[in-house]
């Protein structure tokens, strides 16, 4: 009903591909709203990512129910202004958020070229210039009805095909309001989503206590926020190793189980952690503690943690782990994996 009759493969893939890509968008950044507001990204603030969300969907919405030339528009608008902002975000280093932690920029940059791309294409294989050009637009179809209609009513004639038209353009408005008031239902149910998944995330604080048992499916707390090089932690696999300096137990563990400082589970990474009072080095992809370190993490109180700890980490989200007298059992398990 409210696609035109213009329905080429390439115009209607084009409808649907920006809808889908646009709803994906809203509903990565509503499912990792933790790990995007506790990060150093462009959408850390939660203002600006409800509205983000919004906008999306309502967006998508429009795409869907909109004649083909206002689908267009919007397409070349948003992922136009998408482009500019991915390649800001590249160009300084930073995460545009567009898919929440699904790829960066160098991933949403082609995409969003693309499908300005795409747009251009259709453009020009369907010549959607010229058919606007050659038919009329829906004021001037209006325009046209409108005169008609007067000078019907005042010679009391009911013009033929009047009614049709008038009511495939009532039934074209309506259907728009409705598809822009479902896209805000179903942006207030993703933002709601995402401040629930924040809200139970965030339900115990991690960096009171870092024990494994109780951080089991919730953000890892040392991110990028206290040291940028911790940006890297954030997303993919990762065995995170924490101990102390005066413990014998971890000394043990690194020069027996670990004895390779440059071991890592299969597909993972590895960050060691020193825990020393308020200030805590860390070493990226090396399990010992001699040498430089990657950089310190300072806190204002330091979380108790039972060492040694060994915590595994997908996405920035404690996956397993183990600590204290349960800690050699787990590194066991690790290493036959």
């Amino acid at each position: 009903m409210f696609l035109l009759s213009h329905r080429s493969w390439g115009s209607v893939g084009l409808r649907w591909t920006g809808a889908g890509l646009l709803g994906v968008a809203a509903v990565a950044k509503a499912w990792q709203a933790p790990i995007l507001l506790r990060g150093d990204g462009i959408l850390s603030n939660p203002f600006l990512l409800d509205a983000v969300i919004v906008f999306e969907v309502v967006a998508a919405a429009i795409v869907l129910v909109s004649s083909f030339r206002v689908c267009w528009w919007m397409i070349v608008a948003v992922f136009g202004s998408f482009s500019v902002v991915s390649a800001i975000a590249l160009l300084t280093g930073s995460d545009c958020n567009c898919f929440g932690t699904w790829g960066g920029a160098m991933v949403t940059l082609p995409i969003d070229l693309g499908m300005l791309v795409a747009c251009a294409l259709v453009w020009w294989r369907d010549d959607v210039g010229k058919m606007g050009r050659s038919e009329l637009s829906r004021n001037e179809v209006e325009t046209h009805v409108s005169q008609h209609t007067k000078v019907a009513s005042r010679l009391q004639i009911v013009p033929s095909g009047e009614r049709g038209i008038t009511k495939r353009f009532a039934l074209f408005r309506y259907g728009w309001c409705a598809g822009i008031l479902l896209g805000f239902v179903v942006a207030l149910g993703l933002v709601s989503l995402g401040h629930y998944r924040l809200q139970a995330s965030a339900s115990d604080d991690g960096t009171q206590f870092l024990l494994a048992s109780q951080m089991i499916g919730k953000p890892w707390p040392i991110r990028a926020r206290m040291n940028a090089k911790l940006k890297e932690v954030e997303t993919g696999k990762w065995l995170v190793v924490v101990v102390r300096r005066d413990c014998d137990h971890c000394a043990r563990l690194l020069r027996e189980t670990f004895s390779d400082p440059l071991w890592s589970p299969m597909n993972s990474r590895t960050v060691l952690f020193v825990a020393g009072n308020n200030e805590w080095t860390f070493y990226l992809d090396r399990l010992s503690w001699d040498g430089e370190p990657s950089g310190i993490v300072n806190w204002v109180s330091e979380p108790f943690v039972a060492s040694p700890a060994l915590i595994m980490l997908s996405d920035g989200f404690v996956a397993d782990g183990a600590d204290g007298a349960e800690a050699d059992a787990f590194a066991q398990r690790i290493i036959e994996l």
